[in-house]
């Protein structure tokens, strides 16, 4: 009689294997399996006596939920070998299958234009924007302030949820770092298109005070323009009571002194403030307060703005 071991032969085998594997990781050649059994977490490959994962991250560029996604038990595959382990009773190797595919970053630039407008899919919310995936592996953030024209946005979730279908404009696109850059604001619904001609010098509105600060109150006129009454014109229309008066959401009836649609800011003053001298008093008293601030901050070097080289000017027109 003869009696052979079986389990000699596999062990044998198992090690052939694995200094095949090694070869593979050290040359950066690629390696031949079967997929054996699809887990929660990744899919198990046999290469050949000896199991290995691909886990669900490294299975493709895309986001899979589940690796029956993308694979199905008995599927060949071709994989890389990342790591071998062997500080254990078994070997535990870690394969993927998205290093051998190409990155869809190489042709990010040529794909998504910056102003030009794709079909996406919510893939992840945070406390700062939501992600938005435009083709498996190309992910675009789209921040908080880049959701609505009409109000403030404090969480995506009050926009959108995780798995929506959402039309975004491309701001910005940078491959090098793979960031993409998303927006659901249309240029064409920005409320301050118009806001020279709405909202030109004299002209009366109501709004609604959103925000007091140290230097003024942040006035809302509820159709995403905003601007800002300065702390003087306040304490000088409703006296050492101001903060009561203009405390959010008190509604007050206010006229425009400036505005730069460029810059995104309106200078507010109060319709209940007559005198035009204590207007002028106070709106002198708020430019001496700026100035003050400005002459605090360290002063480049460059020669500045064109305002700066103007008021240069004219000091030495004045002394002439």
């Amino acid at each position: 009689d003869c009696v052979v071991s079986r389990t000699a032969l596999l062990q044998e085998q198992a090690g052939k294997t694995l200094e095949a594997l090694k070869e593979h990781m050290e040359n950066d050649t690629e390696a031949k399996g079967k997929v054996a059994e699809l887990r929660d977490f990744g899919a198990m490959v046999d290469l050949g006596g000896i199991l290995g994962m691909v886990h669900i991250s490294e299975l493709s560029y895309g986001h899979p939920t589940h690796p029956s996604e993308v694979l199905s038990v008995g599927d060949e595959v071709t994989v890389k070998v990342l790591k071998i382990d062997e500080s254990g009773r078994q070997p535990r190797i870690a394969l993927s299958m998205k290093a051998l595919l190409k990155d869809p970053w190489d042709q990010a630039q040529d794909e998504f234009k910056p102003g030009q407008s794709y079909s996406g899919k919510v893939v992840r919310l945070t406390d700062f924007g939501a992600f938005v995936e435009l083709k498996p592996g190309i992910d675009g953030l789209i921040h908080l302030s880049e959701m609505s024209w009409e109000k403030r946005v404090y969480h995506a979730k009050d926009v959108m949820a995780v798995g929506d279908r959402v039309s975004v404009r491309v701001t910005d696109c940078n491959p090098e770092k793979k960031r993409l850059s998303l927006s659901l604001k249309a240029p064409e619904d920005d409320p301050w298109f118009e806001a020279e001609t709405k909202y030109s010098a004299g002209s009366i509105h109501e709004c609604e005070i959103e925000q007091l600060r140290p230097f003024g109150a942040i006035a809302t006129f509820g159709n995403g323009v905003s601007g800002m009454i300065p702390v003087a014109i306040l304490r000088e229309a409703f006296g050492d009571s101001f903060k009561k008066k203009a405390c959010p959401p008190a509604k007050l009836t206010v006229k425009v002194l400036e505005l730069n649609k460029d810059e995104r800011k309106m200078l507010l003053s109060l319709q209940s403030l007559d005198d035009k001298g204590a207007e002028a008093r106070a709106f002198e008293e708020y430019l001496d307060h700026r100035k003050k601030e400005a002459q605090k901050k360290p002063q480049p070097k460059a020669q500045g703005s064109f305002g700066d080289l103007l008021q240069q000017h004219l000091g030495k027109s004045k002394k002439n």
